[in-house]
């Protein structure tokens, strides 16, 4: 994080002294957002944080430009940001905007689509075998199991 803002910071400050601008801190500040926005994806919440962390309020609006042309750079080379490749390497699950498009095979597919319309109920003492016989059998279900669960928890603990 930090290491890309002192990376941008250079780049602006580069690109403020070879066009000769007065203001190189100005330069500095978008080139550190520029810097990061492309890295990380982050639109509004960068915009806010680097706002909040120069108190200048009037580069807001050079700002919101650059985090968006940085992402739209970014993008174009077909990865998302860095948060989400470590996620990828890393396999940890994440639910993203959209279903991917290898999943849905180009069809748009609505929870209603593939809900049960019967709900399976459970008495308040029940085995395992019970509880899992639904889950392993080939019909789709739609149960709360966790309240179920809390259930059975609170009356044996009443014995």
């Amino acid at each position: 994080f930090i290491p890309l803002l002192f990376v941008g910071a250079c780049f602006g400050r580069a690109a403020a002294v070879a066009l000769s601008v007065d203001n190189i801190t100005t330069w500095a500040i978008i080139g550190s957002t520029a810097m990061l926005a492309g890295v990380v994806r982050v639109l509004i919440s960068l915009t806010v944080i680097m706002m909040e962390a120069t108190t200048f309020s009037y580069l807001l609006t050079p700002l919101m430009i650059v985090t968006i042309v940085s992402r739209v750079v970014g993008n174009s080379f077909g990865r998302g940001g860095i948060y989400d490749i470590i996620l990828e390497l890393r396999n940890v699950p994440f639910l993203e905007e959209s279903p991917p498009k290898h999943v849905t095979h180009g069809v748009s597919t609505d929870a209603r689509e593939v809900m049960s319309h019967t709900s399976t109920g459970f008495e308040s003492l029940a085995s395992a075998r019970d509880l899992m016989s639904p889950a392993t059998s080939d019909v789709l279900f739609s149960t709360s199991l966790v309240d179920d669960l809390v259930n059975i928890l609170k009356d044996n603990s009443n014995e």
